[in-house]
């Protein structure tokens, strides 16, 4: 225990008592190596805009991050041209949210009971998988049935009402034509007498 409280991680010339944000900070560090290399920094637009998409994508959030974002500022102050396009100051606030977890991590190691809570609270995907499966299943066959319906009924619908429109007009044109025949035989049988 006592080996546990005393590691501590190196990255960047900051000192870290936590693994992950040691891990972060080497993250940051690639980025930040990364932006170096792409960034031509005799073109001072071009920085300026990196460190508004930096800025704006919070790519940043350990001390070693910050302080490149820092050196970055820094230079463009030191630039009159750039001065008046208004430089955003680097937000810092991302960093209060990490203090919790460096709580809840110390209450799981100096309580080992809650550590086994947390590791019982995974989800059981196999008791998922024999619940939705069923649900699932039963779902099919309701749009299955819905379509067969849908395809045996003679009502017209969004899928048949063109074809069914046709049908009857063609049914009405087809009756008219036998009563306009019917018309013009008794005026046949009317003009013979």
């Amino acid at each position: 225990m006592a080996n546990e409280k005393e590691q501590r991680y190196i990255v960047g010339g900051f000192l870290f008592q936590d693994e992950a944000a040691a891990a972060q900070a080497k993250k940051e560090l690639e980025g930040m190596k990364y932006i170096r290399e792409q960034m031509d920094m005799e073109n001072p637009k071009m920085v300026l805009e990196v460190y508004r998409r930096v800025l704006a994508e919070d790519l940043f959030e350990t001390p070693v991050g910050v302080h490149f974002l820092k050196e970055i500022q820094e230079y463009l102050v030191s630039i009159p041209a750039i001065r008046g396009e208004g430089i955003a100051p680097i937000p810092v606030s991302r960093q209060k949210k990490r203090e919790p977890e460096k709580k809840s991590e110390k209450a799981v190691k100096a309580n080992p009971e809650k550590k086994v809570e947390i590791q019982e609270k995974h989800v059981d995907y196999k008791k998922r998988y024999k619940l939705l499966l069923p649900m699932c299943i039963a779902l099919l066959v309701i749009v299955a049935a819905m379509f067969a319906i849908e395809a045996t009924t003679n009502n017209p619908n969004i899928l048949n009402y063109e074809n069914e429109i046709i049908n009857r007009y063609e049914e009405w044109e087809r009756q008219l034509e036998e009563k306009e025949e019917e018309l013009k035989e008794r005026e046949r049988t009317l003009e013979n007498e």
